[in-house]
């Protein structure tokens, strides 16, 4: 079938035209560009004919404007990670820990002591954590220090 010989004519109302495109412009400031806040656009009602033909008075609808670009610097960033994320992630770190120390004087009540070797093999943590951990039981009163008389390095902790 030859192409200029189909039945479909072309719509009159629809003209396409090429835009011409134009170069980006070339700032050749030395000045730092200052941040650009774009405003927010207020909703806007759109007018839209009811599906119901018996209607004569179009229904409006509500558009949202579209959302701004996520700033990871804003003050509502800041604000939220102060306000909610960090309060919930030191509760959560400190569940950890009493979780921890709850396992430690557990363990020690079951085998009598417990030194810093079995705390980092218990728990797979580092010395310093172990160090930490067995101190704020020795503070807490769950435990207590013994230090064995083969040297300064050789500690044992009791449950009390």
């Amino acid at each position: 079938m030859d192409p200029d010989s189909s039945p479909v004519t072309p719509r009159e109302d629809i003209v396409e035209t090429p835009e011409p495109i134009e170069p980006p412009a070339v700032e050749t400031s030395t000045a730092p560009p200052e941040p650009v806040e774009t405003p927010i656009p207020a909703p806007t009602l759109i007018a839209v004919e009811s599906q119901n033909e018996a209607s004569e008075s179009p229904t409006p609808i509500i558009s949202t404007p579209a959302q701004t670009p996520f700033d990871p610097h804003s003050a509502g960033r800041i604000d939220f990670l102060k306000m909610v994320l960090k309060p919930k992630a030191v509760a959560a770190r400190h569940a950890k820990v009493a979780e921890h120390l709850d396992r430690l004087v557990a363990h020690a009540r079951e085998r009598g002591s417990i030194d810093h070797k079995e705390v980092r093999l218990l728990l797979i943590v580092g010395k310093a954590t172990a160090t930490r951990y067995l101190s704020t039981l020795v503070k807490q009163g769950r435990l207590t220090r013994e230090e064995k008389p083969r040297g300064h390095n050789d500690v044992i902790y009791h449950a009390v």
